[in-house]
């Protein structure tokens, strides 16, 4: 049933959110191979799980008798907000791929950003979805610039290329995933105030929406490792952690109740999507 729900949530949205993101890279103006770039990396796949994250967070806290607002402000500023998500994550994959990071040649099936269009082209094209990503954002509730700190999206990078030794894998998912959806999430709770008002909220309903957040990041990389894993070992561990995760989201859409919300189904929608 909530599966259902999320599905058609999905279903509504990400069309919205695909025009919404060529109407940017249209709107891009200069160097031509840039925003070439940009397209290619844009539109060469992917499922969209940031944005769609933040709307499903945004219409799941919602005051209840604001549902015909969401909406109508679902379709304009917070789409743009949604698509920010998506900008900056397309800016980390560029960069994951790199030579020098990476050295990934594929990315989705196809030829990574750096392999068709050449190293300085790429990074140039991801400093130009970083910019993307900050000018979709309003209301300093985009913390971008967090993320980009040495104990967020970007110091998890450092770590995972070994730059520093002893930290465990689990620290490294949460600084690179887990931390990215907790930041989503905060962005659309902040989002939520601003438009409705504080004074529309429980402030203990939502204490556990970041704990939710990571959670759910912390499913999402366990889900990636199942796939990618070709030792069936390995898969099987992987699988207990989603099982976990999973349990454990139920377990605070529960003290949130926020159990019967699109969110209630987001892991489910997710699990078979490679």
């Amino acid at each position: 049933m909530l599966k259902r729900k999320t599905e058609k949530f999905v279903k509504s949205w990400r069309p919205l959110i695909e025009k919404e993101m060529k109407l940017k890279v249209d709107s891009l103006n200069g160097v031509s191979i840039l925003k070439e770039a940009v397209s290619y990396a844009l539109f060469s796949g992917g499922k969209r799980v940031r944005p769609l994250f933040y709307l499903a967070v945004l219409q799941s806290i919602a005051p209840r008798d604001k549902g015909s607002k969401v909406d109508k402000l679902l379709a304009d500023e917070m789409l743009s907000i949604a698509c920010s998500f998506e900008f900056f994550h397309a800016f980390t994959l560029i960069q994951d791929d790199l030579p020098c990071m990476d050295n990934d040649a594929l990315r989705r099936g196809k030829a990574s950003l750096w392999k068709k269009f050449g190293e300085t082209t790429a990074l140039l094209a991801s400093n130009v979805l970083l910019g993307m990503s900050y000018m979709s954002g309003t209301n300093n509730s985009f913390p971008f610039s967090e993320m980009l700190m040495p104990d967020s999206v970007i110091g998890g990078q450092a770590l995972d290329l070994d730059l520093e030794q002893g930290i465990s894998q689990e620290r490294i998912n949460h600084m690179k995933t887990a931390h990215f959806f907790e930041k989503i999430a905060h962005a659309a709770e902040l989002e939520a105030r601003i438009n409705w008002g504080i004074d529309e909220f429980d402030e203990n309903r939502f204490k556990y929406l970041g704990k939710f957040a990571g959670k759910f990041g912390a499913y999402f990389q366990y889900r990636d490792d199942y796939f990618d894993s070709k030792n069936n070992l390995e898969k099987s561990e992987s699988k207990k952690k989603m099982q976990a995760a999973i349990r454990t989201q139920g377990d605070l859409l529960k003290k949130m109740d926020l159990e019967d919300s699109v969110l209630g189904g987001f892991a489910s929608w997710l699990i078979n999507k490679e």
